[in-house]
């Protein structure tokens, strides 16, 4: 099956509605209504790659983790944390939720965390600001 941005999206939807407690949209929404959030955007992906499999395409997704700074910075990193957890044996984080099934379903080949930007605000539209961390993921599909 032919992989599309559409594709990948879903299937990284599908893992991150596996951490309980995080409100997951597929694109910027145009308001914010439930946090702690995840917001996956499509990031620049390179098609045609070949490592002596076929033709692989490269897709980029950032993933956007953001917390209410209502409650004060402390607050809210409390609450970013668990998500950016490193733990393969657990699907409470990103990171365990991709690698439970890095195929997303059969969307890719295989697909990876490959870092962590740094915590950082976030202005919503000028009276809402979160406390953001952004999680890079590359998905390798056909």
């Amino acid at each position: 099956m032919p992989s599309s941005p559409t594709s990948i999206r879903n299937g990284i939807k599908g893992r991150l509605a596996l951490i309980n407690g995080l409100k997951i949209y597929s694109r910027w929404p145009s308001n914010i209504i439930e946090f702690p959030c995840a917001i996956i955007t499509r990031i620049p992906s390179e098609p045609a790659q070949t490592f002596g499999l076929g033709n692989l395409t490269r897709w980029d997704f950032d993933v956007y983790l953001l917390a209410s700074l209502a409650p004060g910075y402390d607050a809210a990193q409390d609450t970013l944390d668990p998500f950016l957890a490193v733990n393969a044996t657990s699907t409470g984080n990103v990171y365990g939720a991709i690698r439970s099934d890095p195929t997303l379903g059969g969307a890719a080949w295989a697909t990876f965390v490959i870092g962590v930007r740094e915590d950082d605000q976030i202005d919503l539209g000028g009276t809402i600001s979160a406390l953001g961390a952004v999680v890079e993921i590359q998905a390798w599909a056909e």
